[in-house]
């Protein structure tokens, strides 16, 4: 699975974009993706409209990204364990201010075409819960830090055509009432992250967030810390 720099791919203009090279590159031009992982300080900045749409993972760094909406940043901020849509031929505007650690799926524009929920694909869809695609996309993350091996290899091809199909698919139809939960889980993680993106200027005081989920405060502080990577009272 070689790296595709060609001049006017999505991978290469997001290279001049950030002024250097993503920490990991790999893609399939058989499959119709590319997957990179990009890692750097950066303040603000524009990135030019792709020819493919870019599912987008926050895997770390900078709790409060920002992006350019109107005339104005937005009020809505991703942070660790948020997915985001860039779709193709629109330019858009990203305030960081601090490390920016993303992981990011392009897939060819004609796959879309098939693809049963496309129209998921005609606009920015900014910081949204998908805990299905942010398990996936970090355990492509642990393998591609393992030591390499052709059994490796396979495995990571195989993780990320599951991730695209998921991408491709679109959101499931049940809603979380529909869906059996253990006494925690990743649902319920989601659900308290999902409530703080909808009102980002309200309080949320740990006890409330603990009570959503269903734990202890401290529990809630262990497992927010492991899946998301900061403190809940970083948000």
């Amino acid at each position: 699975m070689p790296p595709r720099n060609k001049v006017g791919t999505n991978e290469s203009i997001i290279i001049d974009a950030l002024g250097r090279m993503p920490d990991i590159q790999l893609g399939s031009d058989d499959d119709g993706w590319q997957l990179c992982r990009w890692r750097q300080f950066v303040g603000t900045y524009t990135l030019p409209a792709l020819p493919d749409p870019v599912f987008t993972v926050h895997i770390a760094g900078k709790p409060q990204v920002k992006t350019w909406d109107r005339d104005g940043w937005s009020e809505l901020s991703s942070m660790p364990g948020c997915a985001t849509i860039v779709p193709s031929g629109q330019e858009t505007g990203w305030l960081v201010d601090g490390e920016l650690d993303v992981v990011t799926l392009s897939v060819s524009s004609h796959i879309l075409k098939a693809a049963p929920a496309a129209d998921q694909f005609r606009r920015l869809r900014f910081a949204f819960t998908d805990p299905l695609g942010v398990a996936l996309t970090r355990q492509v993350l642990a393998e591609l830090y393992a030591p390499p091996s052709p059994a490796r290899d396979i495995y990571v091809g195989a993780m990320v055509n599951a991730l695209k199909a998921h991408m491709l698919r679109g959101p499931i139809s049940a809603s979380g009432d529909d869906i059996p939960t253990a006494a925690f889980s990743a649902y319920r993680l989601h659900h308290v992250m999902n409530a703080v993106q909808q009102r980002p200027q309200a309080s949320h005081s740990l006890e409330e967030m603990a009570a959503q989920a269903g734990i202890t405060p401290s529990h809630f502080c262990r497992v927010f810390r492991k899946a998301a990577g900061m403190s809940p009272i970083n948000m």
